[in-house]
């Protein structure tokens, strides 16, 4: 019998092997990887957050964190082959287009190389732009191997670390 109380330290998962949705997973299986990505990606953005300065930046963070969070459980649902609703996360990624537009309009950057370090809060919005650049890497793979399709959370990883990047390049702008 199952208790309410959540264990992490299972002993189970010693000889390499994961399981969720009934299923046993080696633990670099590239759903495994993709899922580790976004979850190093959710961590990254945390650093943001912690150093971020600007209150209304915090919260922005915190909501792209919960909606990775949900690109992560909505591709466990789809390996699980459960049926699954693409619609909010079609929604950001359209939210995610629209302020990149913006932000290109507001910054009228010039076409140049960026050296990440300029300030704590850059630097952090470069880290997570990094993180989100893998982690789009490995949800391509995972969409190579054919078993499951990220489709839309790879869409989502790809522009997000472009909205990440011109985040960055307006915190270079700001005084701390």
């Amino acid at each position: 019998m199952r208790s309410g109380k959540m264990r992490v330290a299972t002993g189970k998962g010693d000889d390499g092997k994961t399981r969720f949705g009934g299923r046993e997973y080696f633990k670099d299986d590239l759903l495994i990887e993709a899922l580790g990505q976004l979850d190093e990606l959710v961590s990254a953005l945390g650093m943001v957050y912690l150093y971020e300065p600007h209150w209304d930046m915090r919260a922005e963070i915190r909501e792209i964190q919960d909606r990775l969070l949900m690109c992560a459980r909505w591709l466990c649902a789809t390996a699980c082959g459960d049926e699954t609703d693409s619609g909010e996360l079609t929604a950001f990624l359209e939210e995610l287009t629209r302020k990149c537009e913006r932000l290109e309009q507001e910054l009228h950057l010039e076409p140049r190389q960026v050296l990440p370090g300029e300030n704590m809060s850059s630097t952090y919005l470069d880290h997570a732009r990094v993180v989100a650049r893998r982690c789009e890497r490995r949800l391509v793979s995972l969409k190579r191997d054919g078993e499951v399709d990220p489709d839309v959370v790879l869409k989502v990883a790809n522009r997000l670390s472009d909205y990440l990047w011109l985040l960055a390049r307006r915190a270079d702008l700001q005084v701390h």
